[in-house]
């Protein structure tokens, strides 16, 4: 529970810096947070910002290893 307090008071502190740099143009701007370490078999959070898109994004994110690729996302919301 503490570290997804953590992980919503980070984002909160990165929304308020690319706010407050906000310039007028409208150049793609993307942030990416995840966890510096991911367990097997926990689901882990992470979270993507994407903002002043003027067309269709495919975002994945996979996990490379020897044993194989694994993809991150199963599902997607767009909020």
């Amino acid at each position: 529970m503490g570290e997804d307090r953590l992980l919503c008071l980070c984002v909160m502190l990165l929304l308020l810096l690319l706010s407050a740099n906000d310039s007028d143009s409208a150049e793609p701007q993307y942030m990416v947070l995840v966890p510096s370490l991911l367990h097997t078999e926990t689901p882990e959070k992470g979270c993507v910002l994407l903002s002043h898109l003027n067309e269709t994004v495919t975002l994945s994110a996979s996990l490379e290893s020897a044993s194989g690729n694994r993809s991150l996302f199963t599902d997607l919301n767009n909020t």
